[in-house]
C-alpha cells in the first residue's frame, strides 16, 4: 500500500464501480429515507382516518363483529402503509442510483471467497473506517442531544398542556410533536453527514490509489505497448524523411535543368 501513490484513472474508477466499489454514504441514504418518510407521514398520511378507527374502537358502546373489525383494520393498514412503503422504496432506489451515477454493479453480486478471509476481517476491524465510524457515532450522540435539548426548550410547555385533553387529542398533539422532534434530529445530522461524506471520499480515493506499475500496465492495455508505438513512430518518421530527401533531390535536379535551359537560350540569342 505504501507504493500506491498515483491517483486512480478513470478506467480504474469505472472498473471499481462495476464491482460495487463506489463513493457512497449509507447514512445519507438512510437520512433521506427518514426525511421523505417523515414528511409523508406528516403531510400526506391520513391521520384522521386512523384516529377515527381508534375512536371507534375505544367507544364503549360499540360492539363490532370480530371479523368486520379485522377486515376494517386490514383495509385501513393497506391503505395507509402500502403508499408509505412504496415512497420509501422509490426513495432508496433513487438515492442509490444518484450516488452510483446510474451505473449498475454487475460484478458485485458475485460471491467472493476473500470476504471469508479472517485477515481481511481484522483489517476492517482495525482500519481507518472503524475509527471514522466511532467518531461519527460520538458526533451523532452529541448533535442528537443538542437537538433534543433545543426541542425541549421550545416545546416543554406544550407537552404539559396536552395532558389535560382527551386521549384522541393527546395522541394527535404528541404525534405532531414527534414529527417536529424527528425533523430537529434530521436537521442536526447535516454536519455529521458532511463529515461522513468527506471522510468517505478520502478513504475511497485512498483505496483506489494505484502504483506506477498499475498505471503503466493500464496504459499498455489502452494505448498499446509504448516500445512498439515508439518503433512504429520511428519507421513513419524515417519514411517521411526519406520521401522528403527524394523530393529535395528531385527539386534540385529540376532547378539545375531549368538553369541550364535558360543559359542555353541566352547563348542562342547572343
Amino acid at each position: 500500500m505504501a507504493n500506491k501513490t498515483e491517483k486512480p484513472t478513470q478506467k480504474k474508477l469505472q472498473d471499481a464501480s462495476k464491482k460495487g466499489q463506489i463513493l457512497k454514504s449509507r447514512d445519507l441514504t438512510i437520512s433521506v429515507i427518514m426525511l421523505v418518510g417523515t414528511l409523508y407521514l406528516g403531510y400526506v398520511f391520513d391521520v384522521h382516518h386512523i384516529m377515527s378507527i381508534l375512536e371507534y374502537i375505544l367507544d364503549h358502546n360499540a360492539k363490532p363483529d370480530i371479523w368486520d373489525y379485522f377486515k376494517a383494520m386490514g383495509v385501513g393498514w393497506l391503505k395507509t402503509n402500502i403508499p408509505f412503503l412504496l415512497v420509501c422504496m422509490f426513495t432508496t432506489i433513487l438515492v442509490s442510483w444518484f450516488q452510483s451515477k446510474m451505473q449498475l454493479a454487475t460484478e458485485a453480486v458475485k460471491f467472493k471467497f476473500d470476504s471469508l478471509n479472517p485477515v481481511n476481517g481484522l483489517k476492517r476491524i482495525f482500519g481507518l473506517k472503524t475509527v471514522k465510524e466511532f467518531v461519527k457515532a460520538i458526533l451523532y450522540i452529541v448533535f442528537f442531544a443538542l437537538a433534543i435539548k433545543v426541542f425541549w426548550s421550545n416545546h416543554k410547555s406544550l407537552l404539559f398542556k396536552t395532558l389535560d385533553g382527551d386521549i384522541i387529542s393527546l395522541l394527535s398533539d404528541w404525534g405532531e410533536m414527534l414529527f417536529l422532534l424527528i425533523l430537529y434530529c434530521l436537521g442536526s445530522m447535516i454536519i455529521v453527514l458532511i463529515f461522513d461524506f468527506i471522510a468517505e471520499y478520502f478513504l475511497f480515493m485512498k483505496d483506489m490509489k494505484m502504483d506506477k506499475q498499475e498505471v503503466k500496465r493500464e496504459y499498455k492495455e489502452q494505448e498499446g505497448n509504448p516500445e512498439i508505438k515508439s518503433k512504429r513512430r520511428e519507421r513513419i518518421r524515417k519514411f517521411f524523411l526519406g520521401n522528403l530527401f527524394k523530393m529535395n533531390s528531385s527539386l534540385q535536379k529540376i532547378n539545375s535543368l531549368r538553369v541550364k535551359t535558360q543559359k542555353s537560350r541566352i547563348k542562342t540569342i547572343i
